[in-house]
C-alpha cells in the first residue's frame, strides 16, 4: 500500500526532499551534519539511531545476545567488546550488519516520515550507502560524499576513540568503499581536509546547489 501525503506519495516526497550524506570513517560526517543543521535543514544522525537501537530495542539486543552473549551485560551492549569481536572476523561483522541494517533503516524511515511534510530538505547520514544501499541511490534528491585522505581519517578516528587501534581501523577501512567510488557515484563532493570554516563554506555552496535543483 502506497503511503500518501495529500496528493503526493511518500516516494515522491522522499525523492524531492531527502538528501543522503556519506563518507568513510573519520571523514567528518557529524560536523557536516551540524553545518546543515545550522543552515536550517533537518538532519538525521545514524550514529544516534544505532545507539538508540543498542540501548532500547529488545529485538536487536536479543539477536546480539543470541550470537555474542559475552557482549551483553544487564541488557546493555558492551560496544568495545562487540567491536573487537566483529572486526576480528568478517563473517561476524556481516552477521551484525544483517541484524542492525534493517533495524536502522526502519527507524530512520520512521523519522523521515515524521518530518517529510515540513518545508525543508532532510539530510540523512548513511555511512554505508555505497557498501549496502547502492541500489537506493536514485531514490534520493541528491547524494553528498565527504572526501578525505585515509591518513587524515585514521588520525581523526584514533584521536576520537582511544580504544580504536590500527588493526581494527584497518578492518573497518577494508569494509568500506574507497573514495574514488564515492566520487564516481555522488552528486556533490565536500573535501573535508581543510579548516572548519572552509568545510562550512563548501556545505553552504552544496546547500545552495541542491536548493537550485543541481
Amino acid at each position: 500500500m502506497t503511503l500518501m501525503y495529500g496528493n503526493l506519495s511518500y516516494e515522491h516526497l522522499f525523492s524531492a526532499k531527502v538528501v543522503a550524506l556519506t563518507g568513510g570513517i573519520g571523514a567528518g560526517k557529524t560536523f557536516v551534519l551540524r553545518c546543515f543543521q545550522k543552515l536550517g535543514y533537518h538532519t538525521i544522525n545514524t550514529d544516534q539511531i544505532t545507539n538508540s537501537l543498542l540501548t532500547n530495542d529488545m529485538t536487536v539486543l536479543s539477536a546480539i545476545h543470541a550470537h555474542w552473549p559475552s557482549a551483553i551485560c544487564n541488557n546493555k551492549v558492551n560496544k568495545e567488546l562487540l567491536g573487537v569481536i566483529i572486526f576480528s572476523d568478517e563473517s561476524q561483522r556481516l552477521i551484525l550488519q544483517e541484524i542492525m541494517h534493517p533495524a536502522i533503516k526502519q527507524l530512520r524511515n520512521r523519522i523521515i516520515q515524521k518530518y517529510i511534510k515540513r518545508n525543508t530538505i532532510i539530510v540523512v547520514e548513511i555511512p554505508l550507502l555505497f557498501e549496502v544501499d547502492m541500489h537506493t541511490l536514485d531514490s534520493y534528491k541528491s547524494v553528498i560524499s565527504l572526501i578525505c585522505p585515509e591518513s587524515e581519517r585514521k588520525k581523526r578516528a584514533l584521536n576520537r576513540n582511544p580504544k580504536l587501534n590500527d588493526r581494527i581501523f584497518n578492518r573497518i577501512l577494508e569494509a568500506q568503499v574507497e573514495d574514488d567510488i564515492r566520487m564516481l557515484h555522488s552528486d556533490h563532493l565536500i573535501y573535508s581536509l581543510s579548516s572548519y570554516s572552509n568545510v562550512y563554506r563548501q556545505v553552504k555552496n552544496v546547500a545552495t546547489a541542491i536548493k537550485n535543483g543541481a
